[in-house]
């Protein structure tokens, strides 16, 4: 449980970038990223979850 809730936090406390202030002029690429966002990493852990529930039921009987 603690985990999950340690999880969760993760998951719902990222925020969105934040401007800052530069003394050199650079570029920020402005492109989709090639990571998951937060909620699709949060879903695929509950899938997993409930897999890994499902196997210890199945097998247990």
């Amino acid at each position: 449980m603690k985990t999950f809730a340690f999880a969760a936090w993760a998951a719902f406390s990222v925020g969105t970038a934040v401007a800052h202030t530069s003394l050199v002029p650079h570029e920020h690429p402005h492109q989709n990223s090639m990571l998951p966002d937060a909620l699709a990493l949060v879903l695929a852990a509950v899938l997993v979850g409930a897999g890994v529930v499902a196997f210890r039921r199945i097998r247990k009987e």
